[in-house]
């Protein structure tokens, strides 16, 4: 009984299957309604009988897609049974006037057919332009219709409800001739217009502009589904995502363009160099330390802050006086966008080490800019500062030696003769008699007297002047440093300024002369004169290039990092006095 049973069901599905395909494809295209307002949206509905097949409506330019659905139903008519595919699609359009919709081909069975064209007459909108009687609608503002170059305005993109609405979907503007940076949180709050309470959601953007000029926003766009339910109005727990039961409308808002006039910059015509700043800014300076010595470093910074471009703010120029190196560090910024636009600062730091001691004064540093309050360039200017450098400790200075004066020539007076000799002179012939002879082995060993002791007394003074010698003493210094270097006690600066002078000393000792700095190109001079490499030269410019900066950087080296370059340190000064 039930393998007859199982028979049956296997042939009714025959049954159907044979009478569906069997069936002529054909292809419908309709839609809800032949005329809509702006803002509104219609239905279409592709129905396919007869068997399964794609649409394809790439061909649709004058509205715009917002969603699409399918459904697939088998429905029996005189006895036959007919499958239907049903895709269905919410069109809203894009502009007025009579719009058509194209003959969208539809792929069934290895053919194509196509549906007939269908025209729709699209209206202005169909509730008053004023607010009263609307329940959504939207608008777009900014702070400023005509800012100048380079001031910050604010966009705004608001939403007006009274209503509940869903599955919002907001396409902002291109903002063509700005650059734009849309704020996180987002404000709501309640409004009264013309006589009737709205719920307002806000969407704010900060512009800059990059130049002057006539700029129009393009329309802001919200597709959402308009909620119409007999809740009662002005209940808005969740806004945006609220799930209340009720009719669903599928509407499409679009606010009207935005013009804005970018006014250029007045002229600069005063002194000082013109920051591109815009806005209200000021200027700060100071000093780590007003004395130091010779060697040693102060960190001059630079503070400015304010609020507009100040991420556009560059290093001033900053005048310093002769005698200083100069190691500059990387800015600090910290920059916040608030709802009316971007404010923070920016921090400039040097590194000034001093080549020789005195006092010296640090003029004041300039920040020109456009204040927009005042509608003129304003230059603000940082206070003096005076630093004084002390010579360096003792243990560090060694003392030059110079050559003795020349010694007074002895004045020579005219030779007197006061007498004769004591002892007679011998004038008989047995004065010349021959006395016991002098062997050879004894005339030899006294004539080799005088210039074995006069090379002994050449050696020891030679040899006294290279102990002395500035080549002799600066590699003992270079020496000495590298072994404070792998001191376990030596960290951060005191670290690097012991391979510094290690370097540094390594080559004043090939130019055999004393010292306490040398400039990048003072050792390229010394080194190439004393016939080194270029491949030396380069490796001893770019190793004291990289302790500098890690010295007056703040930099801290441990582990690996310090023992690799205190290895490359060593062998500097290796290649060096080879």
């Amino acid at each position: 009984m039930a393998g007859r049973f199982k028979l049956l069901i296997l042939g009714f599905l025959l049954l159907i299957s044979g009478a569906v395909h069997a069936e002529d494809v054909e292809v419908q295209a309709s839609v809800d309604r032949t005329q809509v307002a702006i803002g509104e949206s219609l239905q279409l509905k592709v129905s396919i009988r007869g068997g399964d097949g794609t649409v394809d409506v790439s061909s649709i330019q004058d509205f715009d897609i917002i969603s699409r659905g399918s459904a697939a139903n088998i429905n029996m008519s005189n006895g036959r049974f007919t499958r239907e595919n049903a895709y269905t699609y919410v069109l809203m359009p894009l502009r007025r006037g009579e719009l058509t919709i194209p003959p969208l081909p539809v792929q069934s069975g290895g053919a194509m057919v196509r549906t007939q064209p269908i025209s729709v007459r699209v209206t202005s909108r169909s509730e008053p332009d004023r607010a009263e009687g609307r329940e959504v609608f939207v608008e777009a503002r900014v702070s400023n219709e005509a800012p100048y170059e380079g001031e910050q305005i604010v966009y705004s993109f608001r939403v007006y409800q009274r209503v509940q609405i869903a599955n919002p979907r907001f396409q902002e503007p291109a903002f063509d001739g700005f650059t734009a940076k849309r704020l996180e949180d987002q404000r709501t709050f309640t409004t009264v217009v013309e006589n009737r309470e709205y719920h307002v959601i806000e969407l704010d953007f900060i512009l800059l502009s990059l130049g002057s000029g006539v700029h129009q926003i393009e329309p802001a766009i919200l597709n959402c589904d308009v909620i119409h339910s007999g809740r009662r109005r002005g209940n808005f727990s969740d806004p945006f995502f609220g799930l209340n039961r009720g009719r669903f409308e599928t509407r499409r808002f679009a606010t009207e363009p935005v013009t804005v006039d970018v006014r250029p910059l007045p002229p600069y015509k005063g002194d000082g160099r013109f920051s591109g700043l815009v806005g209200t800014f000021d200027i700060e300076s100071q000093i780590e330390t007003d004395e130091l010595k010779v060697g040693d470093s102060a960190t001059l910074s630079i503070l400015i802050q304010g609020a507009g471009n100040i991420i556009d703010a560059e290093e001033p120029m900053i005048p310093l006086p002769d005698g200083f190196k100069v190691y500059k560090d990387a800015p600090e910024e910290a920059v916040r966008l608030e709802p009316t636009g971007y404010t923070g600062r920016k921090v400039f730091r040097i590194a000034l080490v001093p080549m020789n001691a005195g006092v010296y004064q640090l003029d004041p540093v300039s920040l020109v800019y456009f204040d927009t309050d005042r509608e003129d360039y304003v230059q603000e200017f940082t206070r003096p500062l005076q630093l004084t450098v002390a010579a360096a400790d003792e243990k560090d200075q060694l003392a030059v030696i110079s050559p003795s004066p020349p010694a007074v020539t002895p004045r020579k007076d005219q030779v007197v003769f006061t007498g004769r000799d004591i002892l007679p002179l011998k004038e008989d012939l047995d004065a010349l008699k021959t006395r016991r002879p002098m062997s050879g082995g004894w005339f030899l060993l006294f004539l080799m007297i005088p210039p074995a002791v006069f090379g002994l007394t050449k050696a020891a003074l030679a040899l006294s002047r290279k102990t002395d010698s500035p080549s002799r003493r600066m590699a003992e210094r270079s020496e000495k440093a590298l072994r404070e270097a792998a001191a376990n006690e030596a960290a951060g600066e005191a670290f690097y300024a012991c391979l510094y002078r290690a370097v540094v000393s390594a080559v004043l000792a090939r130019a055999d002369t004393y010292g306490e700095t040398l400039t990048c190109s003072e050792v390229r001079s010394i080194l190439i004169s004393r016939g080194y490499s270029p491949e030396v030269i380069d490796n001893a410019l770019g190793l004291l290039e990289t302790i500098e900066s890690a010295r007056f950087g703040g930099r801290i080296m441990e582990g690996e990092d310090r023992r690799r370059l205190l290895r490359e340190t060593r062998g500097l000064v290796k290649s060096l006095n080879r």
